[in-house]
């Protein structure tokens, strides 16, 4: 097993990545926020070139921008440091809302209210936010509710995954996974 990449490691790998063409990058973890050094490294990202290729009206634009950069988190470490620097690096965050009911039950952490306080901030500061939502057997039923409630507490988009075992998930995959019928409600 190899040792984590010190920050300037990763710092060089994401210039490399956007001189090679790479136009969006998401950082993610487990808690991304855990590393002490996250946002020197995405600061890093947000002064880097890459070339975007767009289609405009049939054609093909070509144009050097900063990578599309976005912070992927539980929503526990995001503060109000972490939300003004998305603000002003242009950081698009997701944060993962598996319930409103059902949270603690997903995560072993109360914090429902917790990540829709910090959706309405996000939007105070203009921060683009997603919810990230795993669709599971348990919080199928308040989904439409957990939808409705992170939207109207700020975020801008709403992303579903279906639960889909693996790593630590294996151990509550009858429990959690959705059958034929539940995923096609």
């Amino acid at each position: 097993r190899l040792p984590e990449m010190s920050g300037e490691q990763w710092r060089k790998a994401v210039a490399e990545l956007c001189e090679a063409g790479v136009t969006s990058l998401a950082f993610t973890g487990g808690e991304a926020l855990l590393r002490p050094d996250l946002l020197d490294i995405v600061e890093a990202a947000s002064q880097c070139s890459a070339e975007h290729i767009d289609t405009v009206d049939g054609r093909l634009v070509r144009r050097i921008a900063r990578p599309d950069l976005y912070l992927l988190s539980n929503g526990r470490l995001v503060d109000d440091r972490v939300l003004r620097f998305c603000s002003s690096h242009g950081v698009r965050l997701s944060m993962s809302l598996p319930g409103l009911e059902t949270f603690e039950e997903h995560t072993g952490f109360e914090g429902a209210d917790m990540v829709l306080e910090k959706f309405a901030r996000a939007r105070e500061l203009g921060v683009s936010t997603t919810v990230n939502i795993t669709v599971t057997r348990i919080n199928l039923y308040e989904l439409e509710r957990t939808m409705a409630a992170a939207l109207l507490s700020g975020a801008d988009q709403v992303l579903l995954n279906r639960f889909l075992p693996g790593g630590r998930g294996l151990a509550n995959a009858r429990r959690l996974a959705l059958d034929h019928d539940q995923i096609r409600e």
